[in-house]
Formats: C-alpha cells, structure tokens, sequence
C-alpha cells in the first residue's frame, strides 16, 4: 500500500493506493468529502466490506472502466 499526501493551493488530502488500502481507511481522520475509485467487478465483490471495514458510509463511488488504460488521474477528472 502507499500513501501519497496531496497538496493544493487551497486543501491538502490523503490518498491511499494498492492492495490492502481499504483497511487503512478507517484512519485518515476525518474529511468533508470521501471518493471510492473503483471498477465494477471489484465493487460488486468487495463494496460492502469496504465500507463496512473501511468505515465510509457515506462515501460517493466513482467507477472507472476496468483495465490499466483507466488508472490514471485524467480518467477521474
């Protein structure tokens, strides 16, 4: 898992990346707004303990094609 901090002129927030992520989410504090970026397949499998584990009811889902053209931040814009 990684660990990035992202820093803009206005907000800095942390975004949390790779295998086993999900069960750190339940640590990064608090935040105004929550996204799940995510792809189908792996929703419909493991959403709900996700949320459950991740602690992020409340969240808003994001869906992105699967496939590695997909993992970039333009997809997400």
């Amino acid at each position: 898992m990684h660990r990035l901090r992202v820093k803009s002129r206005h907000f800095q927030y942390d975004v949390l990346i790779g295998r086993g992520a999900w069960r750190a989410l339940r640590h990064l504090g608090e935040y105004s707004s929550r996204f799940i970026v995510t792809e189908r397949p792996l929703w419909s499998r493991w959403g709900r303990a996700l949320v459950a584990e991740g602690g992020l009811k409340g969240a808003r889902v994001v869906f992105v094609p699967s496939g590695e053209s997909s993992k970039s931040l333009r997809m997400v814009e």
